[in-house]
């Protein structure tokens, strides 16, 4: 069983995720040579080359410059497809950022949404998404706490305009959930 988190920066994704390896038989997915990360994203194109060839579409389109292609190359997609195809061999596992999370990660400016129903129309599904709905409040404070948003490595990203479109999108999905199929997911409001 794959279970995939999803939320905005500081939402108790990566809290819950270790909680529940403490809890129950359930790992962390991660990838951790460069080989896995060849390896998992060659049988991902084999198995869903459009998906693949889709998603790497979107990454590339939504870059600005070298440096955030790199980044989102790497991260938001070899990763996030490596991830994905090694849960499938697991029999609990948890992808504490996956695909679904491109949606806060990919995108630097809100959205429309038919784009991003185009979009999720393209990556796999876990077979349960939990969706993380932490109020604004909450989130500042984890923020706080741990002492950064994401990104920290870019010093001409401009924080505040990423922050409000990772806002937008996330409403805009929270908004359209009924408009996507096959999926099942839990809203986990803290």
């Amino acid at each position: 069983m794959t279970i995939e988190l999803y939320g905005l920066p500081g939402s108790g994704k990566s809290t819950f995720a270790k909680k529940s390896t403490e809890e129950k038989k359930i790992e962390i997915v991660k990838i951790r040579s460069k080989n896995d990360l060849l390896l998992y994203n060659f049988i991902f194109f084999l198995k869903r080359p459009i998906k693949f060839l889709v998603s790497l579409f979107f990454v590339i389109a939504n870059s600005s410059g070298r440096e955030m292609l790199y980044y989102k190359f790497m991260n938001c997609f070899l990763h996030y497809n490596a991830k994905y195809e090694k849960s499938l061999k697991s029999a609990g596992a948890i992808l504490d950022q996956g695909h679904f999370q491109n949606i806060l990660s990919v995108f630097e400016a809100p959205i429309s949404a038919r784009k991003m129903l185009f979009y999720l129309k393209f990556i796999p599904r876990p077979d349960e998404l939990i969706i993380f709905n932490s109020s604004k409040e909450e989130i500042s404070k984890r923020i706080e706490i741990r002492g950064y948003l994401g990104r920290e490595e870019f010093k001409n990203i401009d924080k505040v305009k990423w922050q409000a479109a990772m806002e937008a999108n996330h409403r805009l999905f929270l908004d359209n959930l009924n408009k996507i199929k096959k999926l099942n997911y839990i809203i986990h409001d803290s």
